[in-house]
């Protein structure tokens, strides 16, 4: 049992209330708690930061299924690593954040409809850089494809992110896949019909 008057710590450490809190200065609260090596966040600098990083993660899943192509290339820096390997084989790709969004735009342009489902965000800030993960379920339909309408993929992201003028931009986008069902030509089929010139 743990005594009355102590905490238990994420790691299972057992600390009384005021050795948890406590700084080296007196201080008590998580600034004091990031001071003694805890990683909690020290500043409101720091949690502002960190919420503006993971909102930046799941704008990405918003733009993308609203074809907002515009604001979705500003999220990106001008310089990207792309990291699909664990889905597609092959190897990472750097590009300029154009020239990826415009890829994810040729391909989904021959869906009729994405959704990304990205739950858990988790953050790491510090000096101007920032390390995001997040669960992930991907949906895309495509209705008069032959193999069924439907292709799923579930598994988490992780992405690096660099504070600039205009807020944080993506620099670094790795999917590593856990799952996939369903027709895979839905995403890397041949364009519909009408789109073959």
């Amino acid at each position: 049992m743990t005594a009355p008057n102590a905490t238990t710590g994420v790691d299972g450490d057992t600390r009384s209330a005021t050795d948890a809190t406590a700084g080296a200065d007196g201080t008590t609260g998580p600034a004091a708690d990031a001071e003694a090596g805890s990683g909690r966040p020290r500043t409101l600098r720091d949690l502002l930061d960190a919420h503006e990083v993971e909102q930046a993660v799941l704008r990405l899943g918003w733009l993308v299924d609203g074809r907002d192509w515009d604001r979705l290339t500003a999220l990106f820096a001008d310089t990207v690593t792309e990291d699909n390997t664990s889905l597609w084989g092959g190897e990472p790709v750097t590009e300029a954040g154009t020239a990826l969004v415009e890829r994810w735009r040729a391909v989904l342009s021959g869906t009729d409809a994405s959704q990304h489902l990205i739950t858990g965000v988790l953050s790491e800030v510090g000096d101007g850089a920032a390390v995001a993960t997040a669960n992930v379920v991907i949906v895309v339909r495509r209705a008069d494809h032959l193999g069924g309408p439907l292709w799923a993929c579930g598994g988490r992201y992780r992405m690096e992110l660099a504070a600039s003028a205009g807020g944080w931009r993506i620099t670094s986008f790795t999917l590593t896949a856990a799952w996939t069902a369903g027709n895979p030509n839905v995403i890397t089929g041949a364009p519909r019909p009408q789109e073959e010139a």
